[in-house]
């Protein structure tokens, strides 16, 4: 499923997988162990971690850690041309996030999943790339 926003939690088994779409991994508590592209490292809130179409990657995560996981077709400028894999996120950003988590928590309708969906795009359109070292 893309162009979804989704609550994950991982566990310390390590896993590494690719997929079709890109997907950005953004810790709400907890930090994850991540292996993409030239990154390893820990990712860890107020970040977020960029896999693009068909990059392997490899992680891990204790299973207490929550995450906002983002499936997209497509990403946002500056993201689609840039190489950055983990940034940090702007503090609106970040608030966005906790609001998704409560939401998706109910899961109320589809609608509103879906005006999430684009606020988050939005955001992330405006995100300044700041790499992490």
């Amino acid at each position: 499923m893309v162009n979804l926003l989704s609550i994950r939690s991982y566990n310390r088994n390590r896993k590494g997988h690719q997929h079709g779409f890109h997907q950005l991994v953004l810790p709400l508590r907890g930090v994850i162990n991540i292996e993409v592209g030239s990154f390893i490292g820990k990712v860890t809130p107020g970040e977020c971690v960029v896999v693009k179409t068909g990059k392997m990657h490899h992680f891990d995560a204790d299973s207490e850690a929550r995450f906002v996981v983002a499936d997209l077709t497509t990403l946002p400028d500056p993201l689609a041309t840039s190489d950055t894999i983990v940034f940090s996120i702007s503090l609106p950003l970040k608030r966005f996030l906790n609001f998704v988590e409560e939401q998706l928590k109910y899961q109320i309708n589809h609608s509103i999943e879906q005006l999430m969906f684009n606020t988050f795009n939005q955001l992330l359109a405006e995100q300044r790339l700041y790499k992490k070292n």
